[in-house]
């Protein structure tokens, strides 16, 4: 998870229960003209139709190839019809896929009773492979038939946004004698988007118990002639109502706590007498007394009672009062420290002063909250513009601003070892056959920078500032490659930037109080084409992984609960997707840190002698990152082991293995 840890679930005395349940077929209806289906040279194919089950729906995604891919998913809701009218938020995210194998995407169904479809839309992550992808539509409904009689409904037609012709109707596919549907109309005018279309499903009165029609109406382009969609209805007489089987599964989960190095506590406590919540952000802007753009909000609570399974909600105030930040989502809980966390994009707010609060509960309902406030501030805007005539570069960065203040530095890097400073600049170049990267960053009076990429074609005689991105390499730097180029907040001082293994586990584990640390620290690092601007590609970092300890096994979970052992088909987000306490870009460069396994050092967190004592205590992960624009893109493939046997003694070193980078 970009900025704090992954979580990763520890199960300890769960009952794991599997519910078998019917699924109902569904009709996959392309997108008309804008619909491109998988070809023989794409990876993403969809390994059947989609189909919904116990409250989800779900669409299967085979990797046809036989490298890693890494898959962008997107499931929109809208209502039940042809080309319908959206409904909420889209659920967007991100999986890997091994080599030859299916992922069964699963999301949710609206929680609100209505009648729904949905369209999945599954595309390649990497952005050099723009064709492979493709998108199906789960749109049928369940109604109960009259026998003798008629049953009434509505469906809608257009409202998508994604067809603006007329659309007539057409009904399809065989049912059982004496059945038939009438609609109010055939033909549905573009300037009536979205209108609603009534039906009746007529069953005969002979029909018997049970018996089944299945209606398929179809949408069609009244210009082209293109099936623009469908919507299916099955009718079933007599149909009885099912009770739902209700399962509780207990978790308790085991991970790394995020970071609280340079926090400062809240100076409220909780009425009861627990101790109260540190809140705090990310470490380098907790320096600069305020935040920008996308930040962290980290929540502790130290008391064991929160230990078990904290919740906690982040919310702001503003002028229509307290409105919550992100959802439950993307606060994943990392239990057994009792810490929370959520994403706060900041970049729609106007600068100023903002009062934030988080509530934690606990088990039993008890609450315990803090308040802070925290000034948002706003990036500044770099502007390069220049004029290259043979070896000599004028450049011009006075057009660059700040929305909440003024620019109150401008540094030129010419990419061949020289540097300048202010708005104006002019440089020679030795070499009238090279290109040159060239970089300003500005920086305004918070002390937040940005920075404008450009590259000088000495040999065509051009000046171009960035409008793209693209990956040239990547590596992963582990123990023996130097320092890390960012502190490790999880890491004390003196130590943070050092990579590799971290073991402070004794022999035996009693011999000392603890907490304990396992852990292997590595950093990703990816070099830019030249002039690239890191904001034109795209970052990620996907793991799948078991852990045990204390007794207990579990998996790498992402923020929607889905579990990715290291013998599973896909790895699941670990995000890493833009700039933050753990990320950085400039330079030519993306890079981000990550420390695997248990415990966190700097906060004083981690293993107990009585979780080592049950051992043992081990974790097999594997990872792989990927940054990628229209100009290029990189990936690497890596592995991390480690085992502590419950006397302590070592049987696998933290180690980074099978390193395997394109």
């Amino acid at each position: 998870m970009s900025g704090i840890r992954r979580t990763w679930l520890v199960m300890v005395g769960v009952l794991w229960v599997a519910l078998a349940g019917g699924a109902l077929g569904a009709q996959a209806v392309a997108d008309g003209a804008l619909s491109l289906e998988a070809t023989a040279t794409n990876c993403l194919q969809p390994d059947g139709e989609p189909y919904e089950q116990d409250g989800n729906v779900y669409q299967k995604i085979k990797n046809v190839c036989t490298t890693r891919v890494a898959v962008e998913w997107t499931v929109e809701t809208y209502n039940f019809g042809v080309q319908s009218t959206p409904i909420g938020t889209p659920r967007t995210g991100t999986v890997v896929i091994e080599p030859g194998k299916t992922y069964t995407l699963c999301s949710p169904k609206p929680t609100t009773p209505g009648r729904y479809c949905f369209r999945f839309k599954i595309k390649n992550f990497d952005k050099t492979k723009p064709f492979d992808w493709f998108t199906r539509w789960l749109n049928n409904i369940v109604v109960a038939a009259v026998r003798g009689g008629g049953k009434s409904g509505t469906f809608g037609v257009g409202g998508s946004g994604l067809i603006t012709s007329d659309v007539y109707l057409a009904q399809s596919g065989t049912v059982p004698p004496g059945w038939f549907l009438s609609l109010s109309t055939n033909y549905v005018p573009a300037a009536d988007f979205p209108a609603t279309v009534s039906y009746t499903i007529f069953a005969p009165a002979n029909a018997p118990r049970g018996q089944r029609a299945v209606f398929l109406i179809e949408g069609y382009d009244a210009e082209t002639g293109d099936q623009v969609g469908d919507a299916t209805i099955q009718a079933t007489l007599d149909v009885l109502p099912v009770e739902p089987l209700e399962v509780q599964l207990g978790k308790q989960a085991s991970g790394r706590a995020p970071a609280v190095s340079g926090a400062a506590e809240s100076d409220l406590s909780a009425s009861d007498g627990e101790p109260g919540v540190v809140l705090t952000w990310a470490e380098e802007q907790l320096e600069l007394s305020a935040v920008t753009g996308r930040t962290y909000l980290l929540a502790w609570q130290p008391s064991e009672r929160f230990e078990a399974n904290p919740k906690a909600v982040f919310e702001v105030l503003g002028p229509d009062g307290w409105s919550e930040i992100g959802t439950e989502r993307n606060r994943p809980r990392m239990a057994q420290l009792g810490a929370a966390m959520v994403k706060w994009d900041t970049s729609e707010l106007d600068a100023g002063l903002y009062t934030v609060r988080v509530t934690m509960v606990d088990d039993q309902g008890q609450k315990v909250s803090a308040t802070r406030q925290i000034q948002v501030a706003k990036r500044p805007t770099s502007v390069a513009e220049g004029f290259l005539f043979g070896e000599n570069l004028s450049v011009d960065g006075s057009a660059s601003f700040d929305p909440d203040g003024e620019i109150v530095e401008w540094h030129w890097d010419f990419g061949d070892g020289k540097t300048a400073d202010g708005p104006q600049a002019f440089h020679t170049f030795a070499d009238a056959s090279q290109s040159y990267p060239v970089t300003l960053t500005v920086t305004d009076g918070d002390g937040f920078e940005t920075d404008a990429y450009c590259l000088a074609d000495l040999a065509k005689g051009a000046f171009v500032c960035a409008a793209t991105c693209g990956c040239a390499s990547m590596d992963i730097k582990c123990e023996g490659d130097g320092p890390s180029g960012i502190p490790m907040p999880w890491m004390p001082a003196g130590s943070n930037t050092t990579l590799g293994p971290v073991n402070t586990i004794p022999q035996p584990p009693g011999s000392q109080p603890g907490p304990f640390s396992l852990i292997y620290n590595f950093e990703v690092v990816a070099t830019l084409t030249p002039g690239s601007d890191p904001a034109l590609c795209s970052s990620h970092q996907w793991a799948k992984g078991t852990t045990t300890a204390g007794g207990g096994t579990g998996h790498k979970t992402d923020p929607d609960g889905n579990e990715y052992p290291a013998s599973g088909d896909a790895l699941g987000d670990d995000n890493y997707t833009g700039n933050s306490s753990v990320q950085t870009s400039g330079g030519g460069t993306i890079r981000w840190v990550d420390g695997p396994g248990f415990g966190d050092p700097a906060a004083g967190t981690g293993l107990t002698p009585g979780q080592v004592a049950a051992g043992p205590v081990s974790m097999v992960a594997s990872f792989f990152a990927m940054v990628t624009g229209p100009a290029g893109t990189c990936s690497c493939s890596w592995d991390v082991e480690m085992k502590v046997n419950a006397d302590g003694s070592v049987a696998t070193p933290p180690t980074l293995k099978n390193e395997s980078c394109s």
